[in-house]
């Protein structure tokens, strides 16, 4: 059951992962501190790793859970001094509108691969063009 552990009533996971239901065009990307900090911050910014990050998630092959924790794993040694948070974070918030979801790399692997690109595409056309950017950039 999705992020059952995280839950204390029946309403949590279903809350929590309203996410899955919904298409890419649908996530909203909430506004919030949690969230600015992580699709802003750098250089490199959240906005940045995720532009790099949907290049090498669409050669990802299998798509499954092993395999996606160390392609991420691999691209924050290369480009975030091996904080995983600097990338896992800025993934989340594209693929589920929000910093808090089920662990990451089980979100990927339920979304799919398509479905994943195109939430990171959404992302960055949406937030990236955005006057948001500049405050979250100047903050």
């Amino acid at each position: 059951a999705c992020n059952q552990e995280r839950s204390k009533t029946l309403h949590d996971p279903v809350e929590s992962c309203q996410f899955l239901l919904k298409e890419a065009h649908q996530i909203e990307i909430q506004d919030s501190k949690s969230v600015r900090k992580a699709l802003a911050g750098g250089p490199p910014s959240g906005l940045d790793h995720l532009a790099q990050l949907r290049d090498r998630m669409a050669t990802v092959d299998p798509w499954d859970v092993a395999t996606l924790e160390q392609a991420v794993a691999l691209y924050a040694q290369e480009f975030a001094d091996g904080k995983l948070g600097k990338v896992a974070q800025p993934l989340r918030v594209a693929v589920t509108g929000t910093t808090i979801s089920p662990p990451i790399y089980d979100t990927l692997a339920m979304l799919g691969r398509q479905e994943t690109l195109a939430r990171i595409e959404q992302c960055l056309s949406r937030v990236g063009s955005s006057s948001t950017v500049d405050g979250m950039n100047h903050g």
